[in-house]
């Protein structure tokens, strides 16, 4: 499987499973950027999603191909020129499932809704619509090494580490070999900078032959016990943050009819108020559900509780710890101790 359709196949089931937009960032030089958010866009839309181009420019390459659509751009005057910038009114009110996003560290030109792309790019997520978009490495702000981009004249701004820390998938682009007098490629960054985005990048970062790190994004398998739920929510909620992670809450219904009731509620509902996304899976073995939306979402650690007496089942190849201790070994799994406190 080529990189452009494994990270696209995860993106795709990111789209179709969870209600949120969802966010896949290209890092790298602009002509990279451009081809590849080209390719990706056509892939997606192959695959039955809605996709437009909201900004998107080719950089000299060749053009996105017949049947993708792209949004006619907003007109400003800046300066006595006349100045084409992202439509977000025209997005929100396309509402696709994604939207092609180039170079979100670029500065709107006064008079739109925000002074910024990324900000621009935040709103159509809040929104439900997920997003594919690109940037300069060398203007990720917070990596260490590299110092503050932009300025206030600057047509190129940093990209808050709030968001693209926060992206669902990060992929750096192989670079051409650069010319001399040409702008540096991420391969130039400081070794504490490469050090940070292997550990966030969801696909290899070509450097010495060594693969990224997978990202700290957790997994709750929640059980449809509200005591039990509540005990594993209060168990786990500061392991994410300690790592700087995102985390699901995932539960598994044998049937749509099944439920789970106003108990399974109330754990979703706390779930949600501490910050995890709640996602809601069909199956009658938990297994498989589990494990295949945590390979998707780019989860590195899983997260389950154990009721007293659970553990003897493990020893039958019952229980569901046991299970995943057996079949999860690329994860890090977490067995939270669910009994009450003996008096």
């Amino acid at each position: 499987m080529t990189p452009l359709k494994a990270e696209t196949e995860t993106f795709t089931k990111m789209v179709e499973q969870c209600r949120r937009g969802r966010l896949l960032l290209y890092l790298g030089p602009p002509a990279g950027q451009a081809r590849r958010l080209a390719e990706a866009a056509r892939y997606l839309s192959q695959r039955g999603l809605d996709v437009v181009l909201a900004f998107w420019e080719p950089a000299g390459g060749p053009g996105p191909g017949p049947g993708l659509e792209s949004l006619p751009r907003r007109r400003l005057e800046y300066r006595g020129l006349a100045v084409e910038e992202m439509d977000l009114e025209a997005v929100l009110a396309r509402r696709p499932q994604v939207a092609v996003v180039q170079d979100l560290t670029h500065a709107n030109v006064p008079g739109g809704a925000h002074a910024n792309r990324y900000q621009d790019a935040r709103a159509i997520l809040a929104a439900g619509i997920s997003v594919l978009a690109s940037a300069d490495p060398w203007h990720l702000e917070g990596l260490p090494g590299v110092p503050p981009p932009g300025g206030p004249h600057a047509r190129r701004q940093g990209l808050p580490a709030s968001f693209w820390r926060r992206a669902d998938q990060l992929v750096l682009l192989e670079e051409p070999s650069t010319a001399p007098g040409d702008p540096p490629g991420w391969q130039s960054l400081p070794a504490e900078a490469l050090e940070a985005l292997r550990g966030q990048a969801t696909s290899p970062v070509p450097a010495e032959g060594q693969a990224a790190g997978p990202c700290q994004r957790f997994m709750v398998c929640l059980p449809a016990q509200a005591k039990q739920a509540l005990a594993l929510l209060r168990g786990v909620q500061d392991l994410p943050q300690r790592n700087g992670g995102s985390w699901f809450a995932v539960h598994v219904s044998p049937s749509p009819n099944s439920g789970g009731g106003e108990q399974l509620r109330q754990g979703c509902q706390e779930a949600r108020r501490l910050g995890a996304e709640v996602v809601l899976l069909e199956g009658k073995d938990p297994l498989v559900p589990l494990l295949d939306f945590a390979r998707a979402h780019g989860v590195r650690h899983i997260v389950l509780g154990r009721p007293r007496g659970a553990a003897w089942k493990g020893l039958f190849n019952f229980s569901l710890s046991f299970r995943l201790l057996r079949h999860a070994s690329d994860f890090d799994l977490h067995i939270i101790d669910l009994a009450e406190p003996r008096t």
